[in-house]
């Protein structure tokens, strides 16, 4: 049975490097300070093999994207749920950052929180083998280190040697540098939000229909609302690799 989560302000975060590295984290001090490196991995630039495979449809094209239970089992397990009750069927995209990442799955119309399976929020599930990279599916619930059914995808904001800097001097409480320069060279060489890194669940990747992505993050905007409808036509499972 799912139960409604009690309704919460939008507040979307700013992609930090839109405007700047003064900006990079500075919503707070990201999770990946306290992060484990050893195992570091970017299995989203690999060909994916036997994933959950899910086809989004939008009134301005159809996206493919491969999810990831073994790294994100709550938020990939909610998600399915909801893709399977035809939550998402119709639901707008309210929330676009032109260029940089889009918004949906809220509970109403008023975009009034969002969808779990027990009605609680759901504890970010952190991996240092997923990262927002252009055409990640992140977890959303209004408030860091949580989410529920509302996700947005990400599309690409600058990210050069002057970002790449800003985060090699980044320190820990104990004064030392945290960020590997691998991860580092990850951004410098693949399209990507690095802004959201350590801040959501990282629970799923587009593989097919990027050019849609950029269509919808190109979509004029008042605010942060499109100044035209756009919706989720349907999401529905094509693969389903999750052994019960």
């Amino acid at each position: 049975m799912t139960k409604f989560i009690k309704p919460l302000l939008l507040t979307l975060v700013p992609l930090c490097l839109l405007t700047g590295c003064d900006r990079l984290f500075a919503t707070t001090q990201p999770a990946m300070v306290d992060y484990d490196f050893s195992d570091l991995q970017f299995i989203q630039l690999e060909t994916p093999t036997d994933l959950p495979t899910v086809v989004i449809t939008t009134t301005l094209g159809s996206m493919t994207a491969v999810l990831y239970p073994e790294y994100a089992p709550n938020t990939v397990d909610n998600f399915l749920n909801r893709v399977n009750e035809g939550f998402y069927d119709g639901k707008d995209i309210y929330g676009v950052e032109p260029g940089g990442m889009f918004l949906t799955g809220a509970a109403d119309e008023k975009h009034n929180g969002g969808i779990t399976n027990d009605g609680e929020p759901i504890p970010n599930e952190y991996s240092v083998k997923l990262w927002p990279f252009r055409g990640s599916l992140l977890s959303y619930y209004g408030k860091q280190g949580f989410g529920d059914s509302r996700f947005f995808a990400v599309d690409s904001v600058p990210f050069g040697e002057t970002e790449a800097q800003y985060l090699r001097e980044l320190m820990n409480k104990n004064g030392e540098y945290y960020i590997p320069e691998e991860l580092v060279d990850a951004f410098l060489h693949n399209e990507n939000a690095a802004g959201f890194a350590g801040m959501y669940t990282v629970f799923g990747q587009i593989t097919d229909g990027l050019d849609v992505l950029d269509k919808i993050t190109s979509t004029p905007v008042t605010g942060t609302a499109p100044t035209y409808p756009i919706h989720i036509e349907s999401i529905k499972v094509v693969q389903n690799e999750i052994n019960d």
